[in-house]
């Protein structure tokens, strides 16, 4: 929804906008009525080229589709706004961008789950331990002043506000105006304004503060202040030194990444690329989208039963409004370029779930690509038959490439039994991991 027109306005219709020769938006009558931040979110609104009916669509949920889910997590939002705590940054579907974010923060997983227990009020603190009945008094066991809640033990506690204090003159912690109390997600917006390694430092301050507080409920030992920036300090230091891959005096060097990730697994025999069955043509289709400049590709080869290559296409797109529009535009143009110059049983594979998911089932989604899935299938209709599969993207680095450099030239070309230097290897690989 615009934010207001900037004069008064006579168009009656949204047709009023729209060119209809080049089906795209009249982008002079659009900055002479509406805001420029305005303008650029109207123009990634895709135009169908062809006559469709308008229908009604959630956009708080991707599929576009009502969700009671979505639903519970907007009137959430909605209640922390009306009572003035915030909520950290959330796309329009209700993604939340933030949480990506704090999973790759450079601190070591167990910390990240303190973290992610704190955000979602799972410590063992007095307050929840008092409302499940298994403690007769909800005030903190260390300073007795008020409720020991998850923000009391690790923030407003005596011995957590010396720490940080104490840590300030080490590292850049973020300003504590910034380390309010704004709602149940308050270290979210914290990490989402924070520098990545500012986020994490102040995370390790926070893990620390409840150790010591573990410590002294449980055990009755206390830890001073010098023994805790100490331990920090050199904590930090390791693991940026794990980061950096460098070697201890012992002779000692880390064997990875301290975060985690996904351990690469090589294809075996049924998860390489396979050619399709004889008289069948395989299209790989791919998109790559940079959010920040809305610049976007898509690429497309072409391949039969032998694993040769028919065609190879890549196409620039500007004014793109997200990957997975992208990816529904790749398998349009894909399917596109078969009806035209391979008309065989084909075989779509891209390594977009959702869109293949939206390809075998049009009617269950109503999200911004439906137009182009639309006409993706009408396309489609044109060839004998059609299968859609999902792959990984480990198998589509073909498409991937080329999608890589229609976005990085800005260039767009189709190649007809042929494609360029910069996949020679990986169609290569292709063939002969079929032909082993």
């Amino acid at each position: 929804m615009p934010a207001r027109k900037r004069r008064p306005c006579c168009l009656k219709w949204v047709s009023n906008l729209i060119d209809e020769e080049t089906k795209s938006w009249k982008v002079d009558v659009l900055e002479r009525y509406f805001y420029q931040h305005d303008v650029e979110v109207i123009k990634t609104i895709k135009i169908s080229w062809r006559p469709s009916e308008d229908f009604v669509t959630w956009h708080f949920e991707k599929s576009g589709c009502f969700t009671v889910r979505s639903a519970y997590k907007l009137g959430v939002n909605l209640k922390d706004v009306d009572s003035g705590l915030g909520s950290s940054n959330r796309h329009p579907d209700g993604s939340r961008p933030v949480w990506k974010k704090f999973w790759f923060l450079p601190i070591p997983h167990k910390v990240r789950i303190f973290a992610w227990k704190l955000i979602h009020g799972g410590l063992a603190t007095n307050s929840n331990k008092h409302r499940r009945r298994l403690e007769p008094d909800a005030k903190c066991s260390i300073c007795g002043s008020e409720e020991e809640t998850g923000y009391h033990a690790v923030m407003q506690c005596d011995h957590a506000k010396a720490l940080r204090g104490a840590m300030r003159t080490c590292w850049p912690l973020p300003e504590e105006r910034h380390l309010r109390l704004t709602g149940p997600e308050w270290l979210l917006n914290v990490i989402d304004l924070a520098e990545a390694d500012a986020a994490g430092q102040l995370i390790l301050i926070l893990w620390r503060s409840w150790f010591i507080r573990n410590n002294w409920v449980h055990e009755g030992r206390w830890i001073n202040g010098s023994a805790s920036i100490n331990f920090l300090t050199s904590y930090w230091d390791n693991l940026v030194a794990i980061r950096r891959g460098v070697v201890d005096e012992k002779g000692k060097c880390p064997v990875g990444d301290i975060r985690v990730r996904s351990i690469a697994k090589l294809p075996n025999a049924d998860e390489r690329w396979k050619s399709p069955k004889e008289g069948w043509i395989k299209i790989n289709v791919d998109g790559a989208y940079m959010e920040s400049s809305r610049e976007a590709g898509i690429g497309v080869v072409i391949r039969d039963s032998s694993g040769s290559v028919l065609l190879t296409a890549w196409k620039f797109i500007s004014d793109a409004g997200s990957a997975e529009e992208v990816e529904a535009l790749a398998c349009k143009e894909g399917l596109t370029l078969a009806a035209e110059w391979t008309k065989s049983t084909s075989i779509l594979e891209s390594d977009c779930a959702n869109i293949i998911k939206y390809l075998h089932q049009p009617e269950c989604q109503r999200s911004a690509s439906a137009f182009t899935i639309q006409e993706a299938l009408e396309e489609a209709r044109k060839l004998p038959s059609v299968v859609f599969l999902h792959t990984g993207r480990e198998f589509n680095l073909v498409a991937h490439t080329l999608a890589q450099l229609a976005r990085r030239l800005s260039h767009s070309a189709v190649w007809r039994n042929r494609f360029p230097f910069c996949v020679e290897q990986l169609v290569a690989r292709d063939v002969n991991s079929h032909a082993s």
